[in-house]
């Protein structure tokens, strides 16, 4: 009875070994499919239509119809050989040979042939398909050749004009705008070029050139309360045209419904950060900006005596349509250290965004520690000898003055001294940063890029202010940057320093020399205390991102054949199992 029962077991687990192979080549044969390859049945024609003339470009020669559709609608790829001969009394003399690359669904005659005939005469033009991503079930209607006559274009007198029409002469902003060409005749082979542009002939459409004289149309988008736009057209034939009237236009005026004052840019000076300047000051302007519907985007700001400026021009870039900044922009006054400059009244100049504020300011007086600076560095450089001269530029070529942490502001400011001992000026690029390891805790590395000019012979302090991150350590390291015109690398100042130590008070910051901010893109703006209203942030932290799912974007699929073969395992040791205790019981 026990080795009865061990062989029904044995054969029970057989049969099911069995079933699951089965069920697992059915699921396989269900999973297979069978891909039949597409047969349609290509057709190759003679599209041309004469008389053909000289000095015309002609791209549709042939027709390739597709005789099988609708039955058939996937997209064919297909390949065209044509060659185009001259027939004389006694030849043919193929003049050229050419392949071409197309597809269809139905039909199509767009880019079959590229043939342009510079003599009239009688020509040939054979064509054949020569290879297609189907089975074409009736190749012998692939190839094709026909005679046809060139007509010389000059030899043919015409009389054509051009004119454009639109089915109205005002439209509102946003509108599309259709309008048609008409010719006086249309027998002869054309091109017509058109474009649009405005009162001041500025286009405002690209030139586009057409074949034939389907409606056109263009969408208007202006941002004035209104426009006078004109469209424009040009005509060329193939035959020899009389008419002068190859040029055409035609006048259409889109008026703005929405325009409103809310589209208008302001801009308002609210503070001065000094009330007595001198000149060689740096000083601060608050401004109020609001930009509407405009695209242009500098703002500059400066002194002048309403001829000639006695300032640096400060430049800055506002990106974003109707929104309101407040700005603090710093503007350098140059020294007067030769009496150039007469003490009085001059003009706060900021302008922009088709806008212009102005506001007086009463300027006297001179920096005398920073003439005296000038003089001491003049003198020096003109009694040492090359060796000092050298020692100079590489030893005091730039110089950190003094840094510290503004707690209310956020803001780390340092004090940068250049000095420029050669005999002629340079331009010169300086930015900085805070960082700890590879994470700048200031923001972009070159957020407050600042350019100038110093002139020969002279230095300037320069002013860098760093926006600080509220989750930024306490201790960081600061790098400052300083980039001349005629170096590849910059010059570079580390230092580690603590963000809640205040160090020396910045005081007597003087210059003579162009200070210009090169214009900036809003997201840089922050460097002159940008403070965009109604705008807020949001900051994903290392540790927020540390916390997010990874997503592999790929799904994985495990066939019926591979489970088995995990299944498999298990059941041979099972079996293996049985086999064993099967076998023990016949030795018992």
């Amino acid at each position: 009875m026990g080795k009865n029962a061990c062989l029904i077991l044995f054969i029970f687990y057989l049969l099911i070994i069995d079933v699951i192979l089965a069920e697992s080549f059915n699921d396989s044969e269900e999973n297979t499919t069978t891909e039949f390859p597409l047969i349609a049945n290509l057709e190759l024609s003679f599209n041309g239509q004469e008389p053909f003339f000289t000095q015309t470009e002609y791209t549709s020669f042939f027709k390739i119809k597709n005789l099988d559709y609708p039955e058939t609608k996937e997209r064919i790829i297909f390949s065209l050989y044509y060659n185009l001969s001259r027939i004389f009394q006694n030849s043919t003399e193929i003049l050229f040979e050419d392949t071409l690359n197309n597809s269809l669904i139905s039909y199509t005659t767009a880019d079959t042939s590229k043939i342009k005939f510079n003599e009239s005469g009688n020509y040939i033009i054979c064509g054949s398909i020569f290879f297609i991503d189907i089975i074409d079930e009736n190749p012998e209607n692939n190839a094709i050749c026909q005679e046809f006559f060139v007509i010389d274009s000059n030899s043919i007198s015409c009389n054509i004009s051009l004119s454009i029409y639109t089915d109205k002469q005002i439209y509102e902003n946003s509108e599309k705008i259709e309008f048609q060409h008409t010719l006086s005749n249309e027998s002869f082979p054309f091109e017509i070029e058109y474009w649009v542009s405005d009162l001041f002939d500025t286009i405002v459409k690209e030139r586009v050139i057409t074949k034939n004289t389907n409606k056109k149309t263009y969408t208007p988008k202006i941002d004035e309360k209104e426009a006078v736009l004109i469209i424009k057209s040009a005509i060329s034939t193939a035959c020899n045209n009389t008419n002068n009237n190859i040029l055409a236009e035609k006048i259409v005026i889109v008026k703005n419904s929405n325009f409103s004052l809310q589209n208008v840019s302001k801009i308002v000076i609210e503070k001065i950060s000094k009330e007595e300047l001198s000149f060689g000051d740096l000083f601060e302007v608050d401004v109020k900006i609001y930009k509407g519907d405009t695209r242009k985007t500098a703002i500059e700001a400066y002194l002048s005596d309403g001829e000639a400026k006695i300032s640096g021009i400060t430049s800055l870039n506002l990106e974003n349509k109707f929104r309101e900044y407040a700005l603090s922009i710093p503007i350098q006054i140059k020294s007067n250290c030769n009496d150039k400059y007469n003490n009085g009244k001059y003009y706060l100049i900021v302008e922009g965004l088709d806008q212009k504020e102005m506001k007086e300011l009463l300027v006297s007086g001179n920096i005398d520690s920073f003439c005296t600076k000038t003089a001491t560095t003049k003198k020096s450089s003109t009694t040492t000898n090359s060796a000092n001269t050298e020692q100079q530029k590489t030893g005091k070529l730039y110089e950190l003055i003094s840094n510290e942490y503004e707690e209310i502001s956020g803001k780390f400011i340092s004090l940068v001294k250049l000095n420029n001992p050669d005999e002629k000026s340079h331009m010169y690029t300086i930015w900085s940063y805070l960082y700890e390891g590879q994470k700048s805790y200031s923001g972009e590395r070159e957020e407050n890029k600042i350019s100038l000019s110093l002139d020969a012979q002279n230095s300037n302090e320069i002013i860098l202010k760093n926006k600080i991150d509220e989750n930024a350590p306490q201790e960081l390291n600061l790098k400052i940057k300083i980039l001349r015109e005629d170096r590849k690398t910059p010059y570079e100042i580390t230092k580690r320093i603590s963000i809640n130590k205040t160090t020396q008070n910045i005081e007597n910051i003087t210059a003579d020399t162009l200070y210009k901010t090169e214009a900036m893109p809003s997201e840089l703006l922050e460097t002159f205390e940008l403070f965009e209203s109604n705008q807020t942030k949001t900051n994903i932290t290392e540790k927020e991102e540390k916390s997010l799912p990874q997503i592999t974007g790929r799904a994985v699929y495990v066939s019926s054949n591979e489970k088995i073969k995990d299944y498999s395992i298990y059941l041979v040791i099972f079996l293996l199992f049985i086999i064993g205790l099967a076998i023990l019981k016949l030795r018992n």
